[in-house]
């Protein structure tokens, strides 16, 4: 049993999914990536890292740092986002649980793409915040 499974694995990573590295991209530009997932960055924000996956599905993952103000801007994307999660000030100092959010959305092109935010505190005003837009 054990030599029937490790004969099959690698077969799973020779075929391109998920392992391949051929289906990693880091060409794509943040403003790409965004717009897939009907998201426009805040002018200002800083860019820190954009990565994209394909296989069956498409993925792209976004590290940006902002000011609480551009985070205020961008979650204005998300509708329901201040209604779900409490304001961060409100909760007690002990909770170092970063905000999340996530919502889906149809594309004009038909597409349903999956967006998650995922925002932590680095400075007074500075946050990271990580965007996952993605399709299922």
């Amino acid at each position: 049993m054990g030599l029937l499974l490790f004969g099959v694995l690698p077969g799973c990573a020779a075929n391109g999914y998920p392992l391949d590295p051929a289906h990693l991209s880091a060409s794509v530009s943040a403003e790409d990536a965004a717009a897939f997932g009907n998201v426009a960055l805040p002018a200002g924000a800083h860019v820190v890292d954009v990565r994209s996956d394909s296989g069956r599905d498409i993925r792209y993952q976004l590290t940006l740092i902002m000011t609480t103000t551009q985070l205020a801007e961008l979650l204005q994307q998300f509708p329901g986002a201040a209604a779900e999660h409490p304001a961060p000030e409100t909760l007690p100092p002990t909770v170092a649980v970063p905000v999340f959010f996530q919502d889906q959305i149809t594309t004009e092109g038909g597409v349903h793409v999956n967006r998650e935010v995922m925002v932590s505190d680095v400075a007074a005003d500075e946050v990271y915040v990580h965007l996952s837009l993605y399709t299922t």
